[in-house]
């Protein structure tokens, strides 16, 4: 496994989410893109858990869908008031 490529996936899609987030200003929002596969668990999982998403299949050789939106613990999370 390629640690370097998948990290580098997981922060790129990070940023993309947050300014996704940011964007949303407080409303609703999602976010969604792909991979090209096939891909390892292992490696779905390193760019999920970096990036703050979900992911349908690790095992179609086309387009391996990442997706989130304000309901992923990660998100949802962050914006949680202090009591």
């Amino acid at each position: 496994m390629d640690v370097t490529k998948y990290l580098s996936y997981g922060m790129v899609f990070h940023q993309q989410i947050r300014r996704a987030m940011e964007a949303a200003d407080g409303k609703e929002w999602d976010w969604e893109n792909c991979l090209p596969g096939p891909m390892s668990t292992k490696e779905r999982e390193l760019v999920m858990a970096i990036a703050g998403c979900w992911s349908k299949s690790n095992h179609n050789n086309g387009c391996i869908k990442f997706f989130t939106d304000q309901r992923h613990p990660f998100w949802s999370e962050l914006h949680q008031p202090y009591v």
